[in-house]
């Protein structure tokens, strides 16, 4: 029985040559820089390291070479169906893709050099988007270098070679005999192969089948060597993230207020002195050097410090805050046991903002995602304090780690190893959120007991996710509550009471400090436009060797930037702190800002002002849940909480071109 013959359409055969060869001529320039930059790795770097490298840039040339191939093929698509003014379309994408192509091999041959000197990739920037007069420096930094020849051939070789190669490929007379072709099944077929190619191109430009996010920047850093994680990156990748970042980043630019009188102002509310301060650049405006804190528990030594960050775990579902369902009571119970912060409050609405403010003790603006940003930020916060101090730092997720940039920018910025979904075995995941809470939590046990035999004290981090749609409730926990989202609840909260009793048990367990807070609340009272359960989140500090007397509830105004200096202010040493936090053991916070996207709101411990983008202001009495709008009534009050507001948002905005800076400043030597 005769086989029947599977036929490959050009349109087909000759997108998936073109792929081939831009892919090896990214390849070569990939191997440039390698060798550009080979005194920057280090002798002991393994050989797999390198490698994955390379994978990883494999996967951005596919991008890459995805966006410039889709019209293309599109258009091959049609004309190959149609049977009729194939040599002229073939003409026509002969030239369009040697532009494309040669523009694309003229930006990696310019970006060798320049990061050389910047330590990083183009981006929108480099290119004096933001001020013209910096074009000139940027290309004459490039132009300049006596290297240039280096990268000037190898932008003439590979434009020579795809330009012969690509026109053999395309202008190469057709084999088959076009009357066999044009037969109905052999149509159909081609239509199907060409539908199925095309979604796998989109899957290419997409760069991941992960449903949480494509492929991003932060995709390619997988270690600690920041070299080898941006060797990966393809300079066109990074340019064109860059321009989409940057054309958000310019549209909600912060314009609250001027900058001199919003960092003199925030300065001293943060008890910085402002004799014979000057507004420098040059200078961050913010650092100080903390006293040692009151709240010191005694007989820890250099304690382990883990830090859970717990999805959507609003105050207001807790039994102590008023809660009738009775969803937490591993949480309540370790309250009352700890010391409580009892009016705290989420620096935004999204996952990304408690996690940056967390960890780095600094705000977002309007939703805006810093980790996200082009360049990507580079902060000292509480990660890179206890980096500083010799601590090991880890975190741990259940979900994909490339969801909003998380794992590169956590890289970046202080951790020296990212668990999330890939690294739980296949079949664990049970949602797109990937592993329910206690299978982390147990996972990571043997990690923990791995890093607590080194010297060292480690520092870890986990963010939580079964507390978010879509739940998931494992066969073998029975919520007492038949509603789902009271019965996801109270599987979080048993999640935690697994983990804790697991850490019961091992040798590091008495000389650790716990430390549980919220990534954000939940809409449960949504009596005003901002809903204050959404932001009302609990802050607990357990430590096995707190005694009775030291367990307290604290009702002072706390913030999730204060998290940072709060937390360091318990380790018994002088820091220097870069936050905008306030250590909660010895000051006090007048007031909290809370971003809710298209509004933001000012608490302090009895009224919450509301400032909407339409610039309508409204103020209510929180704590008696009172309707009424007593702004004109506290006017005074409310202008300084909308001043402190706009000190705090417009200071965020003047020190983040310092934050981008940073990586670059740290490695323009080599």
């Amino acid at each position: 029985m005769l086989m029947m013959r599977i036929y490959i359409p050009s349109n087909i055969s000759k997108i998936a040559k073109l792929y081939v060869l831009g892919i090896l001529l990214f390849l070569l320039f990939r191997v440039l820089l390698f060798i550009t930059e080979i005194d920057r790795v280090d002798k002991n770097t393994a050989t797999a390291d390198i490698l994955m490298a390379y994978l990883m840039g494999l996967r951005f040339d596919v991008v890459v070479c995805s966006y410039i191939l889709v019209l293309p093929f599109v258009l091959l698509t049609l004309f190959n169906l149609i049977g009729k003014g194939v040599k002229c379309m073939n003409n026509i994408v002969l030239v369009y893709c040697n532009v494309i192509f040669s523009l694309a091999f003229l930006v990696y041959a310019g970006d060798i050099p320049y990061f050389t000197q910047f330590f990083s990739h183009f981006i929108v920037q480099s290119f004096g988007v933001i001020s013209m007069e910096n074009m000139g420096f940027m290309l004459g930094m490039i132009t300049g270098s006596q290297q240039l020849l280096l990268y000037i051939i190898p932008f003439i070789v590979a434009s020579v070679i795809f330009f012969l190669v690509s026109r053999k490929i395309l202008l190469k007379p057709e084999d088959v005999d076009n009357k066999q072709h044009r037969r109905f099944l052999v149509i159909l077929q081609s239509f199907g192969l060409s539908v199925f190619c095309f979604f796998l191109i989109l899957l290419g430009i997409r760069g991941r089948v992960e449903i949480k996010s494509p492929i991003r920047v932060g995709t390619a850093y997988f270690t600690n060597d920041l070299f080898l994680n941006q060797l990966g990156l393809n300079p066109n990748f990074t340019l064109l993230a860059s321009y989409v970042e940057h054309k958000k980043h310019k549209q909600e630019r912060a314009n609250f207020i001027d900058n001199t009188i919003a960092i003199k102002e925030l300065r001293e509310s943060l008890g910085l002195s402002n004799d014979d301060f000057i507004l420098d650049e040059d200078i961050y405006p913010f650092e100080r050097i903390m006293p040692i804190s009151d709240c010191v528990i005694n007989g820890l030594d250099e304690p382990n410090i883990i830090l859970v960050i717990m999805e959507s775990m609003s105050a207001e579902k807790m039994t102590r805050n008023g809660n009738v369902h009775k969803l937490t009571p591993f949480l309540d119970s370790l309250s009352h046991k700890s010391l409580y912060f009892n009016n705290f409050y989420s620096d935004g609405m999204h996952t990304f903002e408690g996690i940056f403010s967390t960890l780095y003790g600094l705000p977002t603006i309007a939703g805006k995602n810093p980790m996200r940003m082009m360049p990507m930020m580079q902060c000292k916060g509480l990660v890179g304090e206890l980096l500083s101090s010799g601590y090991s730092t880890t975190y741990f997720a259940t979900h994909d780690g490339q969801f909003e940039n998380m794992e590169g920018f956590l890289y970046l910025n202080g951790f020296q190893r990212v668990v999330e979904k890939s690294a739980y075995p296949i079949g664990e995941a049970k949602t797109n959120l990937g592993v329910p809470d206690d299978y982390m939590f147990r996972f990571s046990v043997p990690i923990l007991n791995d890093l607590a035999k080194k010297q060292n004290p480690f520092f870890a981090t986990y963010l939580t996710s079964s507390d978010h749609k879509p739940w998931y409730i494992p066969e073998y926990f029975s919520p007492k509550n038949d509603v789902t989202y009271y019965g996801i609840t109270e599987y979080a909260d048993y999640s935690l009471k697994v983990f804790l009793t697991d850490c019961a048990k091992q040798n590091w367990y008495e000389n650790t400090i716990f430390v549980f807070v919220a990534d954000h609340g939940a809409p449960i009272d949504v009596t005003y436009d901002i809903s204050m359960s959404y932001f009302h989140i609990p802050f607990v500090v357990f430590s096995p060797k707190l005694q009775e007397n030291d367990i307290s509830c604290c009702d002072k105004i706390g913030s999730q930037v204060d998290i940072a200096s709060t937390i360091l202010g318990m380790l018994g040493k002088r820091y220097k702190n870069q936050t905008f936090g306030y250590n909660l053991w010895n000051e006090n916070r007048e007031f909290a800002v809370l971003d809710a996207d298209d509004k933001y709101g000012v608490v302090n411990d009895e009224y919450l002002l509301i400032i909407k983008a339409s610039g309508e202001k409204s103020m209510f009495n929180y704590k008696s849940k009172s309707k009424k709008d007593v702004l004109t009534e506290h006017q005074e009050l409310a202008d300084r909480m909308e001043r402190y507001a706009k000190c705090y948002f417009q200071s965020f905005d003047y020190i983040t071109p310092k934050m981008h800076k940073a990586q670059i400043a740290q490695h323009t030597d080599k």
